[in-house]
């Protein structure tokens, strides 16, 4: 793929600025900062023009950047705008207002994909297979419903498995309203769902309107010990030691292909309904039936070279830097079509 060097701003959190060589920062801070350097490095090494822009409580470095530099493309790895997720949803408001071309997810399609009960609620509106579910918000007990043991308790709009642990499953109400009681303390309003025991398989998505989905990854944990449960804990997605010590590997699932198709059509549709565009990832629980049930999806997942969106397009045929490529033309092709 044959693409013209472009101005393009990489608009990052203030805190996450990559350095131009890996080796000026230690291990635990590069890896923090790997999807950010991964992102500028194969881009400056193609060609383009990348001018760094982070913000963090104001839009002025933007405004700045934007005015002076120009930019045909800001590619977008924001995470956070004024100490919140949702305040992400204003700078790319702000984007569309300036006519600017971004790539990601558009404000509404974030904002409904990370409210976890939301997305759930509308993709089982329209027949995708989810577990059953209730929010219990701040200040409210788990009510007494229909909800079977197990139960799985999460936080409602966190991200990356945040407040997830193994103690996340419960199974008697004391156990569920303690975890509920820590969820709201540390997280906010929480998730309560039927846990599905089973495999952990991630499908990415790309598109504007005419929608790819890739190979379908998943989550191995080769020496989990067998009283753990098979979920991706906040330890499993950040601790490097723990990840080491259970044996974390993310490759393709090997699916029957009548099954990967399927899982595929449902990634896409969930994309579709919940309004995303530029690039997501959608979770899901493989049942020990075989049927796959949808978790939850993520708007501009990370794409880190190493990481299981960038794995997965590389498994469909797409480089590095090609998925790269992809991603920008989507964005400049969806910002003339707005």
């Amino acid at each position: 793929m044959t693409v013209n060097t472009l101005r393009i701003i990489l608009l990052i959190d203030e805190d996450l600025e990559p350095p131009a060589h890996y080796e000026e920062v230690d291990e635990e801070h590069f890896d923090r900062v790997k999807t950010e350097y991964d992102v500028r490095v194969e881009l400056e090494n193609y060609g383009h023009t990348v001018l760094v822009v982070g913000v963090s409580d104001s839009l002025e470095p933007l405004e700045r950047a934007l005015d002076e530099f120009r930019p045909h493309v800001v590619f977008n790895l924001l995470e956070e705008f004024q100490g919140s997720r949702a305040g992400s949803h204003l700078v790319l408001a702000y984007l569309e207002l300036r006519g600017v071309a971004y790539t990601g997810c558009n404000p509404r399609g974030q904002m409904m994909a990370q409210d976890k009960a939301l997305s759930k609620a509308l993709l089982l509106h329209y027949g995708v297979q989810t577990p059953d579910f209730v929010v219990v918000p701040v200040g409210r007990k788990p009510p007494r419903k229909r909800l079977r043991f197990p139960l799985i308790v999460k936080s409602l709009h966190g991200d990356a498995s945040e407040g997830l642990a193994q103690a996340s499953v419960v199974r008697s109400p004391s156990k569920l309203a303690a975890r509920v009681d820590f969820i709201h303390r540390h997280h906010g309003d929480a998730l309560v769902e039927e846990y599905i025991s089973g495999r952990e398989l991630y499908c990415g998505v790309i598109g504007y309107r005419q929608l790819t989905a890739f190979p379908v990854w998943e989550l191995r944990m080769t020496k989990l010990p067998t009283s753990a449960l098979n979920i991706a804990t906040q330890r499993v997605k950040w601790d490097l030691a723990y990840q080491d010590r259970v044996g974390v590997e993310l490759g393709p699932a090997r699916l029957p292909p009548a099954l990967e198709r399927r899982i595929q059509d449902m990634s896409k549709r969930a994309f579709s309904l919940l309004k995303m565009t530029g690039w997501g990832r959608m979770d899901y629980r493989l049942a020990e039936d075989g049927e796959p049930y949808f978790l939850e999806a993520n708007p501009n997942g990370d794409i880190a070279h190493v990481e299981e969106f960038a794995s997965s397009a590389k498994a469909a045929g797409l480089s590095y830097l090609e998925l790269l490529h992809r991603l920008i033309n989507i964005a400049r092709r969806a910002a003339g079509q707005r």
